[in-house]
């Protein structure tokens, strides 16, 4: 048992490559790090790291113990997390993942404000990123992903929170000093605001028309994007649950309404399937703001 802090700290320097960000992982200094492996080293007369001023590299010794080291850190994190599940007691940091355009959606906003009033001894800590991070190495509680490929890791949890609609929208004033738009071959004469090039189908009925406009303002963010969109530069493509505040407000537009364009799922993804107390009423609560704002 005296070699399981030592083990830990090096499974982080295996797996992160650097004692800099093993420490800032466990919550120790680089120093402390380093004062671990080295007693694992002294203890068990095996040179595991091989050190120098820009990067670590494992030996031949510590590639074959960072296998077994990984085991133990993530049977340390599933111990962890079902301490976590055992508390009666609804507390603690509540680590949330989520694209940047979230943030804006009135049924988020509701539910963290009903976090904040109802459950004090929570803390939410909110860590925006438009791509897909590591949600056990970040130590995240629940991220929220949209898409089938939310179901694709075997060892994350994934729910359904709702089905969302792609929607084409802009700004009114944008839309009162562009060409009318009343027919799907009228949007190519239109910028868009778009992170990557569209390919879509729209689809009215029977009839069917494919969406390849070539005018762009890239952005690579959403939240930019959205702000690019409400500040009239262009059209662009929201889901319903995200702009669903912005367009009762009137500050966005729907363009084209009876044309639809395919559906995508919310998932709120967890890391275990074992979950704390905070996690489940955090749950609970996105879903009774989601079927609020969005599912009446």
């Amino acid at each position: 048992m005296d070699d399981l802090k030592p083990l830990l700290a090096f499974a982080a320097v295996a797996k992160l490559g650097s004692m800099n960000a093993a420490g800032q992982y466990l919550g120790i200094s680089a120093s402390a790090v380093s004062q671990h492996i080295s007693r694992l080293e002294s203890l068990h007369g095996v040179t595991l790291l091989h050190r120098s001023t820009r990067k670590i590299v494992l030996t031949e010794a510590g590639h074959l113990l960072a296998q077994h080291a990984a085991q133990l850190q993530q049977a340390a994190l599933y111990t962890q997390n079902a301490l976590d599940s055992l508390k009666s007691e609804v507390s603690g940091t509540l680590r949330l993942s989520l694209i940047s355009g979230l943030t804006e959606a009135t049924w988020f906003q509701a539910a963290l404000r009903e976090l904040l009033q109802t459950y004090p001894a929570i803390t939410p800590q909110l860590f925006m990123s438009d791509q897909i991070i590591d949600l056990k190495q970040e130590r995240i509680d629940m991220a929220f992903r949209a898409g089938e490929g939310s179901l694709n890791q075997g060892d994350l949890v994934a729910k359904r929170l709702v089905t969302a609609n792609w929607q084409i929208c802009a700004a009114p004033d944008y839309l009162a000093k562009m060409p009318a738009i009343q027919h799907p071959e009228d949007l190519a004469e239109h910028r868009w605001i778009a992170i990557s090039g569209i390919n879509q189908t729209l689809q009215n009925g029977e009839n069917t028309f494919l969406l390849q406009p070539t005018n762009y303002l890239y952005c690579d963010q959403l939240s930019g994007l959205r702000n690019c969109a409400l500040a009239g530069l262009g059209l662009s493509i929201q889901t319903d649950i995200e702009i669903h505040g912005l367009l009762e407000k009137g500050l966005l537009q729907v363009v084209l309404p009876e044309w639809k364009l395919l559906s995508i799922n919310l998932y709120a993804v967890m890391p275990y399937r074992i979950q704390s107390a905070k996690v489940r009423v955090w749950l609970e609560i996105v879903q009774r703001q989601l079927a609020w704002h969005c599912i009446r």
